[in-house]
């Protein structure tokens, strides 16, 4: 579901009102009245343990970080199990969109959060890393090594699967006594999705997934091409915008101007020492949001201007505090990164600006993380007769529509939503609440038969950045 990424952020402490909503349990799991999002309705919080090693079940336990969201009317649908991407990402920090903006989706239903072990309030594998800074390599190995030691000293990090989150998702419906649910999610949280629903098909209703990530992806290994692709397209849009062409009338010289200038081992860009694969691996990520989309031409032109040093700004960031790196190693590493071959990885972004440079770091940090490669049972693909409505941006270079088609192929009872001009998240075009409407239509139907998708015809991007100064965010 459509979330600002400022939303997945840790949500507030839980102010506890047990007068407002009765307690509500089952087998293990409580759940008491609280407000996760302050001046906001509450909701009920609470915790589930399950093994940290579901083969051990009398070993250590770990808890699961619970919110559940009432229905604002009559609960007639089965609930709506949430899914977070990443994987890292916290899922009960974005409940406000559910509370506010989102509460379309829960007029008949309860909303299910859940925090994935390794994140939020699950056990969080949290370590600060350089992820995305031109100034720095990404993923250091001897920072990675470190998080691992200081982690490792009360987790099993090979613990952290995708196939193991799946269980402890089960093991919520069970305690919660739902007997069917409906699934969204966006990002990872689509493979997520679709893994729950091999391994439990007659559980799951109906699933949308915005931003698909196909279960044959082996990531990072498509990142660069696929950005390549999304970049070109932006030049081709802002060649063919008025405002966007006059401001900027020498876009492509520009880009092949600073590429060369970064094409050493070190190079220098507004008196700072500048690793050009860690440049571009921060200028890609720029192209997440239809946001930061529509101002890459302006950072274009700033880069290769006299005083980059306002742009380079713009590109550094860090891991921040509420994204679980150790997650993110734990699940990625053995499941996608140590599957590429040598080849793989040398011919990864071939004939791109971004080259092979994330899917080296990548696999370098992946094995300084000591977690070996190993298949997940979603690997394990099959038809399935779920109904299935994908959401997909046009400009979505993390999961663009080719994946989503890849994806289709085993839910076949399916419907694709394209809306043109948006990113991977789902964010920055006008009337975004017409991409709500038609899931929220999807569910209360519960197929894709007769959806009107008439609305995506009013959302339209922002139009570019062609200020002088630097663009806000």
């Amino acid at each position: 579901m459509p979330k600002l990424i400022a939303q997945t952020g840790r949500w507030i402490a839980l102010l506890v009102a047990s007068w407002l909503f009765p307690v509500h349990a089952h087998a293990a799991l409580t759940l008491e009245a609280c407000s996760p999002v302050k001046n906001q309705p509450a909701a009920r919080c609470g915790t589930l343990a399950v093994p940290e090693n579901w083969s051990v079940k009398e070993g250590r336990k770990i808890p699961l970080s619970i919110v559940v969201i009432p229905a604002t009317g009559t609960a007639t649908l089965p609930p709506l199990y949430d899914l977070a991407g990443g994987p890292g990402m916290s899922e009960t920090g974005g409940a406000e969109f559910w509370l506010t903006a989102g509460s379309m989706h829960r007029a008949h239903r309860e909303i299910v959060l859940i925090d994935q072990r390794g994140t939020g309030g699950s056990h969080p594998l949290n370590c600060a890393l350089p992820f995305s800074d031109p100034l720095h390599e990404m993923f250091p190995p001897d920072a990675v090594r470190r998080c691992r030691t200081q982690l490792r000293r009360d987790t099993d990090l090979s613990q952290y699967s995708t196939d193991a989150a799946v269980r402890d998702l089960d093991a919520v419906r069970a305690a919660l006594g739902h007997e069917r649910i409906d699934l969204s999610g966006l990002s990872y949280g689509t493979r997520f999705a679709q893994a729950y629903a091999l391994a439990h098909p007659d559980r799951v209703r109906a699933m949308a997934l915005i931003g698909t990530v196909p279960p044959d992806n082996r990531l990072p290994l498509e990142f660069a091409a696929d950005a390549q692709r999304t970049l070109d397209r932006l030049l081709d849009e802002c060649a063919a915008d008025n405002a966007c062409a006059r401001a900027f009338p020498r876009l492509r010289q520009e880009l092949a101007a600073l590429h060369s200038r970064l094409a050493g081992n070190h190079s220098e860009l507004g008196g700072h020492a500048v690793s050009p694969g860690a440049f571009w691996e921060a200028f890609r990520g720029r192209l997440g949001t239809t946001e930061s989309q529509r101002q890459v031409p302006w950072l274009i032109h700033a880069l290769s201007g006299p005083d980059p040093g306002p742009a380079l700004a713009l590109l550094r960031s860090e891991d921040p505090s509420f994204f679980a790196s150790g997650l993110f190693f734990s699940v990625e590493c053995p499941e996608d990164t140590l599957h590429a071959t040598a080849k793989q990885l040398v011919d990864s972004g071939a004939g791109t600006l971004f080259g092979n440079y994330r899917a080296r770091r990548q696999y370098a940090a992946c094995k300084a993380w000591g977690i070996p490669a190993r298949e997940s049972a979603f690997r394990k693909v099959k038809t399935l007769s779920i109904p299935a409505l994908f959401v997909v941006g046009d400009m979505d270079y993390v999961a663009p529509p080719d994946a989503t088609e890849r994806a289709r192929r085993t839910l076949p009872n399916s419907q694709v939503i394209r809306i043109p001009d948006m990113g991977h998240f789902p964010s920055g075009l006008d009337h975004m609440e017409c991409m709500d409407e038609i899931m929220a239509a999807f569910f209360d139907a519960g197929t894709v038969e007769g959806l009107d998708t008439s609305c995506l015809s009013q959302m339209h991007a922002l139009p570019f950045y062609t200020g002088t100064a630097p663009p806000p965010g």
